[in-house]
């Protein structure tokens, strides 16, 4: 089992946590870090809801993000759930690749994921190379508590 399927299996039961704007802002950074080392059209952080939570758009806004979060949610579901009656534990992440487009879902920390859209002549390698930088930096940010939560006195 990959690290991010483990991570998503073992944290998929806790409760998301809150994202203030200051966590917002880096991990939008770090999704348009991701975007452009990997020649992503569109980056999203999607909560266990499949909404989107943080975007990163690139030239070609897509208006149609916020459906496609929901979608790929209940699509990576459905998969896992078929992986593991068919006993495949090392489930982690899927692909749907169109005409025009390719979507990548990839699994992180509380039931978030993480959303990319690629043009289809997309280089596999870059995407992949890039997704090992982002996953665990994604993870890092999620796991950390919000920093408006800390300093509010109790």
């Amino acid at each position: 089992m990959n690290a991010s399927a483990q991570a998503f299996a073992k944290d998929a039961s806790l409760q998301p946590r809150a994202l203030d704007t200051g966590r917002i802002r880096e991990i939008q950074e770090g999704l348009g870090s991701y975007a452009r080392l990997s020649g992503a059209q569109e980056a999203a952080l999607l909560d266990p809801t499949g909404a989107v939570l943080v975007r990163w758009e690139g030239s070609e806004r897509s208006a149609e993000l916020d459906a496609l979060g929901v979608l790929a949610m209940a699509s990576f579901s459905a998969t896992q759930a078929l992986a593991q009656q068919l006993g495949d534990t090392t489930f982690g992440g899927i692909c749907h690749q169109g005409r025009q487009r390719c979507l990548y879902l990839a699994p992180l920390l509380r039931g978030y994921m993480l959303l990319t859209l690629h043009p289809t002549n997309a280089r596999i390698r870059d995407m992949r190379q890039s997704l090992v930088r982002i996953v665990p930096r994604l993870n890092q940010q999620l796991a950390q508590p919000s920093q408006e939560a800390s300093s509010t006195p109790a």
